[in-house]
């Protein structure tokens, strides 16, 4: 790829979100060596988060700051400590990516008393200090998983979903905007906290059926607690349970590749359509494969990208949007070499 070229490319990857307005452009350096540290905690050690890491280094980079890089074994390590220990060591802005809906507030207020800025990233949390969310929407990635899903199986029929970990806001999101946009009925309990505010009267769904529209009937619903072993074993347990199943929907990185391992291992590609999230090595495999019929690809490195320059910006008490949506995009084997979706796969490429 020529100089001009790559110059357009990262100029489109950083476009790809809201436009900043910084002295110092997109790609500039600035001559200040080292305006301190930006700590960012993460939910895990989990590759996704690599590509955030990449985009909040990068910016750093250009910002004259150092990244302070905090990644819990799992997510249930709790991460209030890591923001204290922030606190203490002196970072000038906390980015966070929060594995809880709650439970945070008392260390955000420890980092707010030294007017330290914290900014969620990829996951939103609710606080009183919390600055800014930079994410996807997950209702609105939810709703793009539902209609390719109408898409691929336009006759409708049985779907089960295998969501990471039932409390993660990730998770209740994704599936909320999943099932909003989904014609479906039930024959499974929806889990506490789910709001299926979709349920669709009978005469409703006679209405899709007689227009001919597909209707979906969720027939389970599965947690693998962020295991990809539990997620393969959890699927084989669904085809046992239900051989007409049609579709299986899963909602993030470890839970699609758990899925993806057992349609592999029982030939069901062509039976069983599975709609995910994210991109990792062995998923963008599997969609080539055609093992995955789509994936929903987030952009972790314009999350840690843009929250680097968002909270610097904060730092230098400019003033900043509370929600920015990074995007998302569905990858199927039809798109996958497009310019474009490879950018967003692999932006360290351009």
């Amino acid at each position: 790829m020529n100089k001009n070229k790559r110059i357009f490319s990262r100029t489109a990857i950083c476009a790809m979100a809201f436009s900043l307005v910084f002295a110092s452009g997109c790609g500039s350096k600035t001559e200040e060596a080292d305006n301190g540290k930006i700590t960012v905690i993460v939910k895990s050690q989990d590759p996704y988060w690599d590509a955030v890491k990449n985009g909040a280094t990068e910016a750093a980079s250009e910002l004259g700051y150092t990244i302070d890089w905090q990644a819990p074994e799992n997510e249930d390590v709790a991460q209030g400590s890591f923001v204290e220990d922030a606190v203490k060591g002196g970072s000038k802005a906390i980015l966070i990516a929060p594995s809880v809906a709650d439970g945070l507030e008392d260390s955000f207020k420890v980092a707010a008393d030294k007017e330290i800025p914290i900014l969620a990233v990829d996951t939103d949390i609710k606080s009183d200090y919390k600055l800014s969310c930079l994410a996807t929407n997950q209702d609105a990635a939810g709703g793009i998983a539902a209609r390719q899903t109408e898409a691929l199986v336009p006759e409708g029929g049985e779907i089960a979903v295998m969501g990471h970990m039932q409390d993660s806001p990730t998770a209740i999101g994704r599936f909320g905007g999943y099932f909003k946009n989904l014609p479906h009925t039930t024959d499974c309990r929806i889990p506490n906290g789910y709001a299926d505010d979709n349920e669709l009267a009978p005469n409703t769904i006679k209405a899709r059926q007689t227009g001919g529209q597909p209707v979906f009937t969720l027939v389970d619903v599965k947690f693998c607690n962020n295991d990809a072993d539990l997620a393969l074993e959890g699927t084989l347990e669904l085809i046992n349970n239900h051989p007409d199943l049609k579709v299986i929907y899963c909602t993030n990185q470890t839970s699609t590749i758990g899925v993806g391992r057992a349609i592999d291992q029982l030939g069901l590609k062509d039976q069983v359509q599975v709609v995910g999230f994210d991109s990792s090595d062995e998923e963008i495999k599997f969609v080539k494969e055609g093992v995955l019929d789509g994936i929903v690809v987030q952009s972790p490195y314009n999350m840690g990208y843009l929250g680097v320059r968002y909270a610097v910006k904060s730092i230098n008490d400019y003033s900043i949007p509370s929600a920015i949506d990074t995007g998302a995009t569905f990858v199927t084997q039809e798109n996958l070499n497009n310019e474009e979706v490879q950018m967003l796969l692999h932006p360290e490429n351009y």
